[in-house]
């Protein structure tokens, strides 16, 4: 039998490399709690705002208030030490062309000490990601990734040929994390003829029927028609009725809603450094914060106090709802000693037209759609994306 030519040693360097990467892979469990939280708060993310996030003590905390399919994959040290990479997945039931749908999220990647591995990286996570859709049967997923974050974004998002195997990052929105800061001691008077109060018992229906009508419409889209709102209600520490905001129309009509959601016990920010403009934010809102009364910005190594804005929905993304919502919600929440409170505005975004009045500190994020190389998709539906930025 005549044998053929010898692989070429550089070939066979990188498929040894490949394979004993992909043999240091394995998903965790409770017994990896503390070197999970070592990496995660080891590894901040980068920008302006360097912030490292603090899920102890109970990583997967945050995990267990989702249904749906949750894992996170850890990259062992070869020696046993701490862990040298980690990233999660979680797969739920959700809508995708107004049809339901396996939908997911890719978040916590983290790296360190990398080095050697980086040429094996793409084919790694090609496996990973492949595995992943044969084991949840989901195809299509979301992740957001810091806009400044220009390592991440060449690891990911470009397109090279030594990247083809890995999976297609698709820039489905830009957006920002806009963050209203709590600058005086109350909000702005409601002249809008936009009524709101705070959510009771007998409008949990209704709160329902109104998400469940918007998320069908959007990508990745969350189904509150099948008991999501309820179950964030039984099983999201903090999250109630009483911090539900319900916003209606003249003729009594709901027309948007959102929950404040403070979710330090399952997730908290801490900072790292400031740098760039975020030096001069910090100053300036420090002095502010003097002369009003209110919490200036922590200092490197403590934390934010915040409260996201969850399952936010407003009928045809109508700017003067957001606007009374907003005023209600600042007036309601600014003597509690929060820094601020924070939710998506994507591109174009109608709905920043509420924010008039109030200091808006926005963190610019990409969100892409990820899907398997082979099922890369040019084109994908138009709509505001059922993203819950809490969970991220």
């Amino acid at each position: 039998m005549t044998q053929g030519p010898a692989p070429e040693p550089r070939r066979q360097a990188r498929s040894g490399l490949v394979d004993g990467a992909i043999a240091r892979l394995r998903v965790a469990g409770d017994v990896d709690n503390d070197r999970i939280i070592d990496l995660m708060s080891d590894v901040p993310m980068e920008g302006n705002l360097a912030i490292a996030t603090r899920r102890d003590p109970d990583f997967f905390g945050l995990y267990r208030l989702q249904r749906g399919d949750n894992r996170l994959w850890v990259y062992d040290s070869e020696d046993g030490g701490p862990l040298k990479g980690m990233g999660g997945v979680l797969v739920r039931d959700g809508w995708l062309d107004a049809q339901p749908a396996k939908v997911g999220y890719l978040g916590d990647l983290r790296t360190r000490g990398f080095v050697r591995e980086r040429l094996a990286f793409p084919h790694v996570y090609a496996h990973l990601f492949d595995q992943t859709v044969q084991q949840t049967g989901c195809e299509h997923f979301l992740t957001g990734v810091v806009a400044d974050n220009a390592a991440a974004i060449q690891a990911l998002a470009t397109t090279k040929s030594k990247r083809r195997a890995q999976p297609h990052y698709h820039l489905l929105r830009p957006f920002d994390m806009a963050n209203i800061h709590f600058l005086r001691r109350g909000g702005r008077r409601n002249t809008s003829g936009v009524a709101v109060r705070r959510a009771t018992a007998d409008d949990v229906t209704a709160i329902a029927d109104f998400l469940a009508a918007d998320h069908r419409q959007r990508p990745f889209g969350w189904r509150f028609d099948d008991g999501e709102f309820q179950h964030r209600l039984q099983n999201w520490p903090g999250f109630s009725l009483n911090e539900t905001y319900c916003a209606f129309d003249q003729q009594q009509r709901l027309v948007g809603v959102t929950t404040c959601w403070d979710a330090s016990v399952v997730k908290r920010y801490r900072v790292m450094r400031y740098g760039g403009q975020m030096v001069w934010v910090k100053r300036g809102l420090s002095m502010l914060a003097r002369l009003t009364g209110t919490a200036p910005l922590p200092d490197p190594g403590h934390d934010f106090r915040y409260f996201y804005l969850t399952n936010l929905s407003i009928r045809d993304d109508n700017p003067v709802v957001m606007q009374a919502l907003v005023d209600a919600i600042y007036r309601d929440h600014a003597r509690l000693g929060f820094h601020f409170f924070a939710f998506p505005l994507f591109e174009g975004d109608t709905l920043a037209g509420g924010t008039r009045g109030y200091f808006v500190r926005r963190m610019p994020f990409h969100l892409y759609a990820v899907t398997a190389a082979s099922k890369a998709r040019s084109e994908w539906q138009h709509g505001r994306p059922g993203f819950e930025m809490a969970l991220a």
